[in-house]
């Protein structure tokens, strides 16, 4: 029978009016306060986060707070669109939050408003015009119409078929003088309307916004790797835009190699991981790029042959083969032997020592993890440094390296990797792999998920006889590897062949097998087992990237990508994952649109965004974009419409570029702390709450969680509903008692379902 609870509105609160949207319900109650729940990607809840309310317990009736409307200000009614939400108040003014990118909130911008703290206190009533209020409204999916006291109708939002009803398909409310009494009333009656808009933009049909399957944005450990440096300079950068030879993404920032090896460093910065001494983001608002992005303070005369970012951390292998580190140093992921974090306040750069790989040792390539580093050194040994709670160190236990100065240098131990066996490649991620001189692979650290490749969910690396040649290497059968790719919970090989397979975490189905099963936590799943990729008829790979999801080069230098798509981090011009069911790979999995005659040389794959150089040595990015870490000075999320890919994508602008670092004005407080409730939400969670004790159960029912603590606590949670339940528990005992709880919950998923 169907359930009769009634919903939970707050202790002898009822409601007096209702609005229901796809995925979100909005209310006045009797005491005129306004409340929401359900989905919150866009701040459409108005409670200044981006949070999902009502789908957890203890989120209703007191807990659910009211919306801040303005002081003394009630509702009276409540309308709700696809991603936004609409009140009247008691003065019979109008104020929309949420999603505005048509400027759909009446603004005369495209900010999103509700998703941060200060939004609703900040919000201002819309300008319907001199002497006007409003006594109706009703929203659209990206739009809203307003009837005023006056019997006049006004509307605003995407025009891109007419529904502003003006006569013509141009978007309104989206740019300053669009609102007011230059926002004209639509003609009902054969008077022409007392305002002629300005021209503005004209859109392209869009597709609606139905996800097949949603998720929260995920926080959890960013993908990183030594980028490909390819100094082929053929064809002549258009736009005047300067030359990008390598690109490297982390978790939201990103960081570029121009032709002049000087780096440049865009997006989150909230411990200084762009390296500019100080906490300020770039990249989000107008002239932070192009010639006002400064070059990175390398030190005198040094410059950058690689990158590797990790979640919040940046480290460069410079041209004199020293490592450099600079963000986040929790864990001493950095390196410098204490937990000090570098780049976030004046001088750090200037004064950023090479880290201490040992007497006489410097690195030919580096990789970072979520809070650790690796390198390979000028002997083809490997050295880690940072958090160690699964052994991603590779050290057969789980002590912080790089925290403390007698741990680096000599001290610092260098991986056993068996007899014989030196070190070609290094990635990281949750887990760390290595591509062997023999060319075989040997992966450590966290498998929670078979990140490691080894049919089982035991983590290696972090327990005495576990490294070396204790450590199987990865069961391709015939197959030999030519390089690899790891990022998040997944791993990725690509074959001297051409051919890609994946394993590891799937919930999105970024190993690309037509599934969301996970690969590699099972023994009859690795070896002629491990399918290869579906990249269509003929079509091999020359590179890949993977994270939630994955990206890789074709034969002919097209663009494919695959896996979790909710912000349009594939590039196809709408939200649907790709990969997680059959019929989506292959022929039938489309190539990224980069513009006219414009093929891929690299990419790079973030937590949720995607960079690529092009074939002009320029580079464009797409998906989520909170923080500027697409490089085009706002915040708006690109690839989830058609109109935001192909020939409206532009190049990033790097202009040209300074020779040092910009002047400090810290007075710009993007307060670094960093309780990533970034969460874009929606149903399904993997906890990744670790504790040690490999207890994995089958039951027929769907969870999967993996829960990871530790002294430091990486905490990342998503839920998947399959029919699966693995729970691993690793409790650890890192000597790093530090309060930096970098409790990263974010909330990844998906409705769907998946039968292993």
């Amino acid at each position: 029978a169907p359930s009769t609870t009634a919903v939970n509105l707050g202790t002898e609160r009822t409601a007096i009016g209702i609005s229901a949207a796809a995925n979100h319900t909005c209310v006045v109650l009797d005491n005129g306060q306004a409340k929401c729940w359900g989905r919150n990607t866009f701040g459409q809840l108005g409670l200044g986060d981006i949070d999902n309310r009502g789908d957890a317990s203890g989120e209703m009736g007191e807990n659910l707070p009211a919306i801040f409307l303005g002081s003394g200000r009630t509702a009276t009614a409540i309308a709700t669109g696809l991603y936004h939400t609409c009140a009247i108040l008691d003065n019979n003014t109008v104020k929309c939050w949420g999603d505005n990118e048509y400027g759909q909130l009446g603004q005369g911008d495209q900010r999103n408003r509700g998703g941060q703290s200060s939004d609703m206190a900040n919000l201002n009533a819309i300008n319907v015009g001199s002497g006007q209020f409003v006594s109706s409204i009703s929203i659209g999916e990206l739009h809203t119409c307003a009837v005023l006291t006056s019997t006049n109708i006004k509307c605003w939002g995407l025009g891109n078929t007419g529904q502003l009803g003006y006569g013509d398909t141009a978007t309104r409310g989206n740019s300053t003088n669009q609102m007011g009494d230059n926002l004209p009333q639509v003609d009902l009656d054969g008077i022409v309307a007392t305002a002629t808009p300005t021209p503005v933009e004209t859109l392209t049909p869009t597709q609606t916004r139905t996800p097949s399957k949603t998720y929260t944005r995920s926080l959890t450990p960013s993908r990183s790797r030594t980028p490909t440096k390819s100094r082929t300079r053929t064809v002549t950068p258009i736009g005047g835009v300067k030359e990008v030879v390598a690109v490297s993404t982390g978790g939201e920032h990103a960081c570029a190699i121009l032709a002049n090896d000087t780096v440049v460093c865009w997006g989150h910065n909230d411990f200084g991981q762009l390296g500019y001494d100080n906490i300020i983001n770039r990249g989000a608002l107008q002239d932070e790029m192009g010639s006002n992005l400064a070059a990175v303070n390398l030190g005198l005369g040094r410059t950058a042959n690689a990158l590797a970012l990790g979640y919040n951390h940046t480290c460069a292998l410079l041209d004199d083969n020293t490592v450099k580190c600079w963000g986040n140093n929790d864990y001493g992921q950095l390196g410098y032997g204490d937990d000090l974090a570098r780049g976030n306040k004046p001088d750090d750069m200037a004064n950023l020592q090479p880290v201490n790989l040992g007497t006489g040792r410097t690195a030919i390539a580096i990789a970072a993890g979520y809070s650790y580093t690796c390198a390979i050194l000028d002997n083809k040994q490997v050295k880690c440094w940072g958090t160690n709670s699964f052994g991603e160190l590779g050290l057969g236990d789980v002590r912080i390296r790089g925290n403390l100065p007698e741990q680096m240098g000599d001290n610092l131990p260098y991986v056993d990797l068996g007899s014989g066996h030196t070190a070609k490649l290094i990635r990281t991620g949750s887990a760390t792999c290595v591509l062997l001189n023999d060319d075989t692979v040997k992966c450590w650290g966290y498998n929670g998920d078979g990140d490691l490749g080894l049919g089982n969910i035991n983590h290696r690396g972090d327990n005495p006889n576990e490294m070396g040649d204790d450590l199987p290497s990865i069961d391709f059968g015939t197959r030999r590897v030519q390089t690899i790719a790891v990022g998040g919970d997944s791993g990725c090989a690509l074959f001297d062949s051409g051919a890609v397979t994946c394993w590891g975490y799937n919930l999105l189905g970024q190993l690309g097998q037509g599934d969301s099963n996970s690969r590699g936590d099972n023994s009859d799943e690795m070896g002629a087992k491990l399918l290869n990729i579906d990249l269509g008829s003929g079509h091999t790979a020359k590179a890949i990237s993977i994270f939630y999801h994955a990206c890789a080069i074709l034969d002919d230098d097209s663009l494919k990508c695959w896996g979790g798509n909710y912000l349009g981090q594939l590039g196809y011009g709408d939200t649907s994952d790709r990969g997680d069911v059959g019929g989506e790979m292959g022929d039938d999995l489309p190539t990224v649109n980069l513009g006219n005659d414009l093929t891929a040389k690299s990419v790079s794959v973030g937590s949720e965004f995607t960079c690529a150089i092009l074939n002009t040595n320029n580079l464009k990015c797409w998906g989520d974009n909170t923080y500027g870490q697409l490089g085009y000075n706002d915040t708006y999320t690109r690839g989830t419409r058609n109109e935001h890919m192909s020939k409206y994508l532009p190049p990033i602008s790097f202009g040209v570029i300074l020779t040092s670092t910009p002047t400090n004005t810290p007075t710009k407080t993007n307060t670094p702390t960093k309780t990533a409730t970034s969460t874009k939400s929606n149903t399904a969670t993997k906890t990744a709450t670790s504790t040690k004790s490999n207890t994995r159960t089958q039951t027929p029912t769907s969870t999967k969680s993996n829960t990871k603590t530790a002294t430091g606590t990486k905490t990342s949670t998503l839920t998947k509903t399959t029919t699966l339940t693995k729970t691993n528990t690793k409790t650890t005992t890192s000597t790093k008692t530090t309060t930096s709880t970098k409790t990263t919950t974010s909330t990844m998923t998906a409705t769907g379902t998946s039968t292993p």
